[in-house]
């Protein structure tokens, strides 16, 4: 590629979650490796949205409801007249895209459709970055959208095995252009991390100093388990009475905020055993004053927070059939059978009793991460894999079906 081209990065939004983590983990990786130019263009803002912007040109396609004014917020989803403050802001991103002169698509997830589908005007070719497995496929998307990317795409990467054969075996992907490409951590993250001062901060937390803490994070979703990890969590409080103490790091959802899910903690007895400290702003770093990080989840592609746990050696426990994480923890971790709450309670109550054991997982699995899932390695593949396609597709033109 030439110093003039351009690729158009393409994400939902910039909330502190994983997929929005990874793009802005790649975006900073190309800032300071790559003489690359790149854009990026998302749906939805977020709270990592100044951090997009500082790293390159971002902008947002969807007004937030305050931007759009009175009249949108109570006529607009309603009345085509009043969505004009939207209209003009498409128009204003379709000069922004244009201007941009991109050569490529990189479209990380496959719930950033939306955005895809108004880039219909500017045709490109496509990689896709799939972050989903098939339960969230079919909430976010469905397979005739999936089918439509799938047509425009011509790269595939994925987090997982697991993503690559569901992508193959049933949305009809073919395996020769679908490549697993890890989630990583940057090389030169903070190395002055202490696990003895994110514990204490950890403690000031919870307002208790435990001898084990057991953790999970994410959001307080049906997803991610939630209510597998109170089922572990009595479990084990049944057998340890208060030696270990379990703390959930995550934002509510709108089906479950906080004060319902306390009040859940509480109905089931474990107010005792169970904080829920909520969103924080270094959770990445909090994962290091944790003993052990459950991972709860019923379906989870390849959550960053278990390679933050892996660098900060803390072993991960998980489910296996529950997406990628058995794909790293395979001698770097525990996978129980799938949501086997007893034998996942076992497993923490069998790390705690034998120290010796839970330091040398944590060491395999400290290895195995900076070997294999840090920006040097696995964004690396994506930045060749970025210059193949450009150079293969210059002057062939990306496909342009629409959507069912």
């Amino acid at each position: 590629m030439t110093d003039s081209n351009t690729v158009l990065f393409v994400g939902t939004d910039a909330a502190r979650t994983g997929a929005p983590v990874f793009l802005l983990r790649l975006l900073r990786w190309l800032q300071h490796n790559s003489e690359l130019q790149f854009a990026c263009l998302l749906e939805r803002g977020g709270e990592m949205l100044s951090e997009f912007q500082e790293t390159c040109r971002t902008e947002v396609l969807r007004l937030s409801l305050q931007d759009c004014g009175l009249a949108w917020r109570a006529c607009g989803k309603f009345s085509p007249a009043f969505n004009r403050p939207q209209m003009r802001r498409d128009e204003v991103i379709r000069q922004w895209v244009r201007n941009q002169n991109s050569q490529i698509h990189y479209v990380n997830s496959v719930s950033a459709f939306r955005v895809v589908r108004f880039l219909e005007f500017n045709p490109k070719p496509q990689i896709l970055h799939a972050h989903e497995l098939e339960s969230s496929i079919q909430l976010h998307c469905g397979n005739s959208i999936l089918s439509w990317l799938r047509k425009r795409s011509q790269h595939t990467l994925v987090p997982a095995e697991v993503v690559r054969s569901n992508l193959c075996q049933q949305h009809d992907f073919n395996e020769s252009t679908v490549d697993v490409v890890r989630g990583f951590l940057a090389r030169d993250r903070d190395e002055q991390l202490s696990k003895d001062i994110e514990r204490e901060r950890l403690c000031k937390l919870l307002r208790r100093h435990p001898s084990t803490i057991v953790g999970m994070v994410g959001t307080m979703s049906f997803g991610k388990g939630f209510d597998l990890f109170l089922d572990v969590a009595r479990e084990v409080t049944r057998l340890h009475k208060d030696r270990i103490h379990f703390v959930w790091i995550g934002a509510p959802t709108a089906e479950l905020s906080l004060k319902r899910a306390r009040k859940q903690v509480n109905r089931v007895g474990l107010d005792a055993a169970v904080t829920l400290i909520g969103p924080q702003p270094n959770a990445a770093r909090l994962v290091a004053g944790l003993d052990l990080l459950t991972l709860t989840s019923r379906e989870d592609c390849f959550p960053l927070v278990v390679l933050e746990a892996a660098a900060a050696e803390v072993p991960t426990i998980c489910f296996e059939g529950c997406g990628g994480t058995p794909e790293f923890t395979a001698g770097a971790g525990i996978a129980v059978p799938y949501l086997d709450t007893a034998a996942m309670a076992a497993a923490v109550s069998s790390l705690t009793d034998n120290n010796d054991r839970r330091k040398r997982i944590a060491r395999t699995a400290r290895d195995k991460v900076f070997r294999e899932c840090i920006d040097d390695v696995c964004a690396a593949q994506i930045l060749n894999l970025i210059n193949s396609v450009a150079g293969t597709n210059r002057s062939e033109p990306a496909q342009r079906d629409q959507p069912a």
